[in-house]
């Protein structure tokens, strides 16, 4: 049997999102292909560094009721497939209207 390690639900989404490290000049724009409360993954086409402090920008929601955020993270996976983030200093507020909308 095997075993999830994660300590959140993941869901599968396509929402266009724009990543950006916070160390070094790097900027990769895309979509989220999965979310939960703890982090997302996104695809990218080059490896990034591991424990690299990142900022996740997206917009959920449709014309007068999108909503942007920027979520702050760390990369704690990269590969030739992409990168998995890990979110810090989010809010409780911030991921309940994400998950709300994205749900809808």
């Amino acid at each position: 049997m095997e075993y999830d390690r994660r300590k959140y639900t993941r869901i599968t989404v396509d929402i266009p999102a724009a990543l950006s490290l916070l160390q070094v000049d790097a900027y990769h724009s895309g979509a989220i292909a999965n979310l939960s409360s703890g982090g997302c993954f996104f695809p990218a086409e080059s490896e990034l560094p591991l424990g690299a402090e990142c900022k996740v920008s997206i917009t959920v929601g449709e014309g007068i009721r999108a909503e942007s955020f920027d979520l702050k993270g760390i990369v704690v996976r990269s590969d030739e497939m992409g990168v998995g983030i890990k979110f810090i200093d989010k809010t409780v507020e911030q991921m309940s209207i994400i998950m709300r909308k994205i749900s809808n």
